[in-house]
């Protein structure tokens, strides 16, 4: 379980740093996999696509929502 866990933890901060429970982790205001979506967002509406966006976790796609309300 431990193993498990520490997997679950990589895969998030992987994600945003926000998205663990510790107090320095969630300081940090910059995630590249966010910065890169919110890029390519724009670009895609632009162009007509449609898009979809998922994630695991759904804190994950609470700071996408709220980073797309900035856009």
């Amino acid at each position: 379980m431990l193993i498990l866990d520490a997997l679950m933890k990589l895969r998030q901060i992987c994600c945003d740093p926000r998205l663990l429970k510790l107090t320095a982790a969630r300081e940090v205001k910059k995630s590249a996999k966010l910065e890169l979506l919110m890029e390519f967002v724009p670009q895609l509406v632009d162009s007509g696509h449609a898009i979809l966006i998922f994630s695991q976790f759904t804190s994950m796609l609470s700071l996408i929502g709220e980073a797309l309300e900035d856009v």
